[in-house]
This record gives structure tokens, C-alpha cells and sequence, in this order.
């Protein structure tokens, strides 16, 4: 009885595995938001180019783990004024380029109105996505598994973009 205690004892505090370990929330409260990445990110500047053609200055924070990418990326329209429905549809419409949209659910955090979508990638992939604008930025989270174990990983995208966040 003690030696069965003992184990169910060792079980319940031994560490979690280590990818369970690796998710931690990056915070980047000059950008206006907060997301968790199972590494930490790499951060690069450039441009956006609309479906439209209209191109914006852009940063991008990217992390890339187990034959996933993740990345965040925020287009600063706040030079070129558009409405926050047509910024969000033409970058769906960038995505529905790439591959099928099997899921577009309009989406809300922290009372930021955005999309989310699912999309079964040309090249065998699959992403997960969620698209909010706000404040004259859009910001644009993508989650994409490679083939060929795209839908395998698919609990990984969910939680990438179930923790974008979007503080104040």
C-alpha cells in the first residue's frame, strides 16, 4: 500500500514534459498585445502589402518550433487610413490566396472585433489564424504546421492563438 502511495506520489510531482514546459507569454505592451511562444521570438521590421497594393510599415515577431511557425505581426496604418472591416477582409483574402479557409468565425478580445480562421495551406499545411485591427494597427497572428503531420499539431496552433491578448 505504501510503495503504490509512494509512486501515484512521485507520478503527480514529477516535472511535465518538456513542450509543455516551453509555452511562456511575451508581453510587448509598445505593440498592444501579449502572446505565449513555445520559444522565445525573433523580431523583424518591414512592410505590409495589402490585397489592395497598399504597402504600410510592419513588425514581425516569429518563433519557429517543432516544424511550426508562429508569428505576430502588427501593419501600422496609422499614415494610411482605412476602415478596420476593409483591412481585416483583404487580409483574409491574402490567406484565402494561399490555400482553402476551412473556418472564418468572427472573433472578440477584450472587446477588439477580429476574425479567426482555420486554412488548409496549397502545400499541405495548416494554419490557424486570428486578424483584429484596432487603433490604426492590424494585427495578424499566424500559427502554420508543415506537412506532412499539418493537422497532428493542431493543438498547438489553438493554443497560439487562443493566448493573443490584447492588454488595457
Amino acid at each position: 500500500m505504501r510503495l503504490s502511495s509512494l509512486v501515484i506520489a512521485a507520478a503527480l510531482l514529477a516535472p511535465l514534459p518538456a513542450a509543455a514546459q516551453t509555452w511562456t507569454n511575451y508581453d510587448y505592451p509598445d505593440a498592444g498585445f501579449a502572446v505565449h511562444f513555445p520559444a522565445a521570438p525573433t523580431v523583424s521590421t518591414s512592410t505590409y502589402k495589402t490585397a489592395a497594393g497598399v504597402t504600410v510599415p510592419a513588425t514581425t515577431w516569429s518563433a519557429r518550433h517543432e516544424n511550426v511557425v508562429y508569428t505576430v505581426t502588427t501593419a501600422d496604418f496609422s499614415k494610411n487610413k482605412v476602415e478596420p472591416e476593409k483591412a481585416i477582409d483583404d487580409a483574409v483574402k491574402t490567406f484565402n490566396a494561399d490555400g482553402e479557409i476551412k473556418l472564418d468565425v468572427d472573433a472578440r478580445i477584450s472587446q477588439r472585433y477580429g476574425h479567426e480562421l482555420s486554412v488548409a495551406g496549397k502545400d499541405g499545411s495548416w494554419s490557424t489564424v486570428a486578424i483584429f485591427f484596432f487603433n490604426d494597427k492590424l494585427y495578424q497572428l499566424h500559427g502554420k504546421a508543415a506537412a506532412p503531420d499539418s493537422t497532428g499539431r493542431s493543438n498547438r496552433l489553438i493554443r497560439f492563438q487562443q493566448s493573443l491578448q490584447f492588454p488595457g
